[in-house]
């Protein structure tokens, strides 16, 4: 849940601008609705209504690509136990460039 009084709220096309799409290409504001209104395997993207605007914050952008990475990671894992599947870093490229987009925008220290 996102706390308004210590997080920072954004606009969803301000979060836009902070998680790369594929390719280079700057992610869709039709993604993140997504992610806010379905969910992507069973995660859904934190939201509060200011307004008449749906609002994010970067936490709670970072808590669902931690949720989504992890959720994965164990997806992996057990295809690679029961010997299908590639074998997959549990830490993805495109955290990695959240992680640098958000320490960018001073919104998360480095880790260190």
């Amino acid at each position: 849940m996102i706390d308004i009084r210590r997080e920072p709220l954004l606009t969803l096309a301000d979060a836009t601008k902070l998680i790369p799409g594929r390719s280079g290409k700057k992610l869709s504001i039709q993604a993140i609705h997504r992610w806010a209104l379905d969910g992507v395997g069973g995660t859904r993207l934190e939201t509060v209504i200011v307004g008449a605007r749906k609002m994010t914050s970067a936490g709670a952008i970072q808590r669902f690509i931690e949720a989504r990475t992890s959720s994965a990671s164990v997806r992996e894992f057990r295809q690679n136990k029961s010997g299908s599947g590639p074998l997959m870093h549990p830490v993805s490229k495109c955290q990695k460039e959240v992680d640098e987009a958000l320490q960018r925008a001073g919104i998360i220290n480095p880790k260190g």
